[in-house]
């Protein structure tokens, strides 16, 4: 029993040992890991610091400027031949009278002649007939003085909003909306009395109310100026004084405004719900789309083609007088065999791109029309907003689809970059106008500058004008750009200094760790060392005892044998004698 619980007791010391042997051997591996990976972060952070910028402010200024003209910011808003209110007719726009084209306005001129008795037959009559009944019963109140109707009364049925303002109104027109039925609804018709509705005829609440006024201070006036008024006068101001103390201004106004919006709306709505506005909107999104691809393929080629030449010019001054003409020319000739096979190369890219311009075009149609239901554009407004479309799509483009390994603030960072500058681009447009003005004004050229552009309704005074407003505004925003991602450099500097800082306490701390753990390894070693050392001294000493004890015993034994032996001699000696 006790050797198995002695064997037990060791048995569970080794384990103890082995178990602090294995933590001590993960600790090290874990502090080489750590080290190993701080290492490597440390790497990572220094490779991220930013690069000095290789290009020079004003070199961009001049490459973003030349860019800039025949983007949408500049000859390309010629190409989309924008105008005001966009390319489809609105509800809304028709009624300011603009539309998106000649048809629509025809359609308008050529309307049908205003009839009182269309509007005054049929459903009319039926609702007419039974407000009278309602009157009867004494539950009808006049809609423009609040005031019960009695029975005796005279009052007529009336339209609020005028039958005469529904059949013009240009809206209604455009919709193809009868305007019989829009007209003659149980909520437009009201009983008034007569004679506030033979003075309001075909007004609006607003100006009938306006038309009194004027016309009681008009007698007033009259009767200030001769001392009093005629007898025929005198009963026409009281005829309207009477009737302007009867109206309700605020109840009159308030059901006018009611009525006209829901009609307005129901007219919107017949007009929003038929295919036309989205027909034409299709239709002419995709003459521009059409129109945008072309033009973006055409300017990229002409673009790299205007870039070589000036190559080419610039060299030739700077060799002037060294060159022959011939060499001049074999030269030109070579740019122009390298562009062709460089376009050639990239002919995918530029078809893309192309396409994807027109993609922007197509979009931007539409934003142009859906604004214009609500508000209504001028045409340097249109460019302005397809101008800036076109930079909110590239914003969002990058956001949605960032280059790889880049990391979630710098592709936000990104998209500010590109919505600012294209704000800034867009908001320079707007002094277009301003440049055309001033350049027509200078002797001899406002000639020149009035020829229209073929097969566009803009003038050469207005594609310089916008390409001078284009240059300038990418110019301030390569600046503001500029300015920009050298605040970011500065700003990421100080964070990755500050990473490189704290990263570098983090080395420290694992270098001081393996130091540990190395004169801790050192010191077990001494210490096993030593042990060893007075284990084998032990081994020694106890060894050399043994020996001397042997030696001790055998002395010992050899005495006594002496000792027998010289007894026995004297023995042997006393028996001899």
């Amino acid at each position: 029993m006790i050797d198995n619980k002695e064997l037990i007791n060791d048995y569970e010391l080794l384990e103890n040992d082995l178990k602090e042997i294995s933590q001590r051997e993960q600790l090290k591996i874990n502090i080489n890991q750590n080290l190993e990976e701080a290492l490597q972060e440390l790497k990572n952070i220094e490779t991220q610091l930013p690069k000095e910028q290789s290009k020079k402010l004003f070199e961009q200024c001049t490459q973003n400027a030349l860019d800039a003209i025949t983007s949408h910011f500049g000859l390309a808003a010629i190409v989309l031949d924008s105008q005001d209110g966009g390319n489809v007719s609105t509800t809304h726009n028709a009624r300011k009278d603009i539309y998106a084209n000649e048809n629509d306005k025809q359609q308008y001129e050529k309307r049908e002649k205003y009839c009182s008795k269309k509007y005054h037959n049929g459903e009319y009559n039926k609702i007419n007939n039974k407000l009278k009944k309602e009157i009867e019963e004494g539950r009808l109140y006049d809609y423009a003085t609040g005031k019960m109707i009695k029975p005796k009364d005279n009052t007529q049925l009336d339209h609020v909003v005028s039958a005469k303002e529904i059949h013009e109104d240009r809206a209604r027109i455009l919709a193809n909306a009868d305007g019989v039925s829009l007209a003659n609804t149980p909520q437009n018709l009201k009983k008034t009395d007569a004679k506030i509705n033979n003075f309001k005829r075909d007004n609006s609440a607003t100006k009938t109310l306006e038309k009194l006024e004027g016309q009681i201070q008009i007698l007033t006036e009259k009767e200030i100026k001769n001392g009093k008024l005629s007898l025929k006068d005198q009963k026409n101001i009281e005829r309207l004084l009477d009737m302007q103390c009867k109206i309700d201004d605020e109840k009159f106004i308030e059901e006018y405004n009611h009525q006209k919006k829901h009609i307005d709306s129901e007219i919107d709505k017949i007009y929003y719900t038929s295919l036309k506005p989205y027909k034409e909107a299709l239709i002419t999104g995709a003459k521009d789309s059409t129109k945008m691809i072309v033009y973006s393929a055409l300017g990229m080629i002409l673009r790299d083609f205007f870039k070589s030449l000036m190559i080419e010019i610039r060299k030739t001054f700077k060799e002037f007088g060294n060159e022959s003409f011939s060499d001049i020319f074999k030269r030109f000739k070579d740019r122009i065999h390298y562009i062709w096979d460089d376009i050639k190369k990239k002919w995918k890219n530029i078809f893309a791109s192309s396409l994807e311009a027109g993609i922007q075009a197509f979009l931007s149609n539409l934003v142009v029309f859906a604004i214009n239901t609500i508000f209504t554009t001028l045409k340097r407004i249109v460019q302005v907003i397809r101008a800036g479309f076109t930079s909110l799509y590239n914003a969002i483009k990058i956001i949605i689809n960032p280059p790889k390994d880049m990391p979630k603030e710098d592709i936000y960072f990104e998209a500010a970059k590109i919505f600012t500058a294209g704000i800034i681009a867009s908001l320079t447009m707007l002094g277009s106008e301003a440049i055309n003005k001033w350049l027509i004004t200078i002797p001899g050229l406002n000639v020149l500058l009035s020829l229209p552009i073929p097969f566009t309704s803009e003038t050469i005074g207005d594609a310089i004008s916008l390409s001078i407003s284009a240059a300038f505004g990418a110019i301030v925003s390569t600046i503001v750009v500029f300015y920009m991602d050298k605040w970011k450099n500065n700003s990421k500097i100080g964070n990755l200094r500050l990473q490189l800082v704290t990263q570098s306490g983090v080395i420290l701390n694992c270098k001081i760790a393996q130091t540990w753990l190395m004169l801790d390894d050192a010191y077990i070693f001494l210490t096993h060392a030593i042990n060893s050392i007075k284990e084998k001294n032990l081994i020694l000493q106890n060894n050399l005892t043994q020996e001397l004890n042997t030696y001790k015993k055998m002395d010992e034994e050899r005495k006594t044998k002496i000792s027998n032996l010289k007894k026995k001699i004297l023995d042997l000696k006393e028996l001899h004698d």
